[in-house]
C-alpha cells in the first residue's frame, strides 16, 4: 500500500519505491528516512518494485462503484465538500515529446474518449496520464469527467489522488472525503482518505480509515498492507509483522507487502528473514537490490557490494546496481576487509 503507507496504490511499483516517507500507489514512488540498522541509523530507503502500497480502484483490479453508489447523498456535517475545482499549476518539468504516440495505452484511451467522450472514457484518460506522472493532464481530464457527471466518485477519487501523488495531499482532502461521501460503501474510496491522511500525518484517522475498508472488504488485502505500513513507523514491529503477514494470507502475489515484511524484519535485525522475503517477493535481482540497500543502511558494505553486483548480474537492466555497488565498494574502502561498523 498504498499498493507508495505507502502501503496508493498498492505501492508497488515497476521502477522506483522508496520504503518509508509515504503510502505509494501503483506507479508511485517515495523516499523516506528509515531506521532499519540494529542501531537506529536513519538513512534513506529505496526500494525497487514496491513498498508501502497505496490502493486506487483502477490499480486493484476493482470496479468503480456503479451510478446508484455514486449517487448516494452527501452528508452533511461529515468532511469538507469539494469546492469548485480549479485547473492545477504548471508542472515542474515537461514530459517527451508526444507521450500521446508513444505509450500504447494511453493512445488507446485517448481514442476510446474520441469514439464516446463519456465521463468514464475521461477518466480512464485521466488514470492513464496520473500513471505517467503527467499530474496536469490528470487533473484535467479527472476534472472533465466530474463536470459531465457531477456525482461520480471514482473521479473525485482519482482527483485527490492526483493531488496527493502530486505532492499536494491538503489540496486533494475534500475530494477524498467527497468520494467517501458519494460511495461511502466503497473500500478503495476509504482506503485512499486514509493514504491522505497518513501523508498529512494523522496517523490515528488514517487507521481508522484503512480499517474500515478491511471492514467493507474483506479482500482488501492493500489496506492491510497500509496497516503494516503504519504499524512500521510508529515502531510497533509485532502488530506490523502481523498485519503484512495478513495481507499476505489474503493475497499472496502482493510485492508491496512481502517488501514491507521484509523492511520490518530488517529493521529488527532478522537480515536473515528480510533477505528470504526480498527474495521470494519476485524478480531475484530486485531481491538482491533490495537487499542490498538494507547493508548499505546497516553500513555492512562489503555485503552490499556483493548483494548490488549480484543484482546486476541477476538483471542486467538494472543499472540502479552497478552505480550502488560502486558507491558502496567507495564507502568500504576507509573500513578495511570487512567494512561493517555495528
Amino acid at each position: 500500500m498504498p499498493g507508495h503507507p505507502f502501503p496508493g496504490g498498492h505501492g508497488q511499483r515497476g521502477a522506483r519505491v522508496a520504503a518509508g516517507q509515504q503510502l505509494k500507489e501503483k506507479g508511485g514512488s517515495c523516499r523516506v528516512s528509515a531506521a532499519v540498522s540494529g542501531s537506529a541509523v536513519a538513512v534513506l530507503v529505496c526500494l525497487l518494485t514496491g513498498c508501502a502500497a497505496r490502493q486506487s480502484a483502477e490499480s486493484a483490479g476493482q470496479n468503480a462503484p456503479d451510478a446508484a453508489a455514486q449517487a448516494a447523498a452527501l452528508a452533511s456535517g461529515s468532511g469538507t465538500p469539494a469546492a469548485d475545482v480549479t485547473k492545477a499549476p504548471t508542472p515542474l518539468f515537461l514530459m517527451p515529446d508526444r507521450i500521446e504516440v508513444s505509450d500504447l495505452t494511453l493512445a488507446r484511451a485517448l481514442k476510446a474518449l474520441d469514439d464516446a467522450p463519456t465521463p468514464d472514457a475521461h477518466r480512464r484518460v485521466a488514470i492513464e496520464y496520473r500513471r505517467l506522472k503527467v499530474y496536469d493532464k490528470a487533473h484535467e481530464y479527472f476534472t472533465s469527467a466530474i463536470k459531465l457527471e457531477p456525482k461520480n466518485a471514482a473521479a473525485f477519487d482519482g482527483l485527490a489522488r492526483t493531488w496527493r501523488d502530486w505532492g499536494l495531499p491538503r489540496q486533494g482532502l475534500s475530494h477524498a472525503y467527497m468520494a467517501v461521501h458519494l460511495a461511502p460503501d466503497w473500500a478503495a474510496a476509504q482506503n485512499t482518505l486514509g493514504t491522505m491522511h497518513y501523508v498529512l500525518g494523522n496517523g490515528v484517522e488514517a487507521r481508522r480509515r484503512f480499517e474500515r475498508a478491511i471492514a467493507l472488504d474483506a479482500s482488501a488485502a492493500y489496506a492491510l498492507n497500509n496497516l503494516c505500513y503504519l504499524s512500521f513507523t510508529e515502531g510497533d514491529d509485532a502488530r506490523a509483522v502481523a498485519e503484512c503477514t495478513e495481507a499476505l494470507n489474503r493475497q499472496p502475489t502482493l510485492v508491496a507487502a512481502r517488501n514491507n515484511l521484509a523492511l520490518v524484519h530488517a529493521a529488527a535485525g532478522r537480515i536473515d528473514l528480510s533477505e528470504r522475503e526480498f527474495l521470494t517477493a519476485g524478480s531475484r535481482g530486485i531481491g538482491f537490490y533490495n537487499l542490498g540497500i538494507v547493508h548499505l543502511a546497516r553500513r555492512e558494505y562489503s555485503r552490499a557490494v556483493a548483494a548490488f553486483e549480484t543484482a546486476f548480474k541477476e538483471k542486467p537492466s538494472l543499472w540502479e546496481a552497478n552505480v550502488r555497488a560502486r558507491e558502496a565498494r567507495t564507502l568500504a574502502r576507509p573500513l578495511g576487509p570487512d567494512s561493517i561498523r555495528n
